[in-house]
């Protein structure tokens, strides 16, 4: 008997509802997803204990500008699509099925360097006619 009354009460209450409500189903915020891209690698960092940030996630970046690490704090920065040069040719490829990558961008490579296809994988290397092997 005592199910009954639940019953009746749960059914009264779901009547009160305005028919603008009924049957409506509201949308799910979406997640902002990653901007494409790779940050540059930091390799100075500042002295300050507790750098300042500007943003840390990406949708709070307007336009194609990243949220990333910098050398004092995330801030919004405008990515390059990649260092300057060429990748040197491959002439001969390694037996390994699926060679390890040591890098996938050219922001993960010092100096001068770019990520390229090397005999045997990825890697940083110098580009064509930067007279340094």
């Amino acid at each position: 008997m005592k199910s009954l009354g639940v019953f009746f009460m749960v059914l009264l209450t779901l009547s009160m509802v305005p028919p603008s409500w009924s049957g409506t189903i509201l949308p799910v915020q979406q997640i902002p997803r990653e901007k494409s891209g790779t940050c540059p690698v930091v390799t100075v960092r500042c002295l300050m204990i507790n750098p300042a940030n500007s943003c840390y996630h990406d949708h709070q970046c307007p336009g194609p500008k990243k949220c990333c690490e910098t050398s004092c704090g995330r801030h919004c920065v405008l990515l390059q699509r990649g260092k300057p040069g060429t990748c040197p040719d491959v002439t001969f490829k390694c037996a390994v099925y699926n060679p390890p990558n040591r890098c996938h961008s050219d922001y993960q490579c010092p100096g001068f360097k770019k990520c390229c296809e090397t005999f045997c994988g990825r890697a940083c290397v110098y580009p064509k006619g930067h007279g340094k092997a």
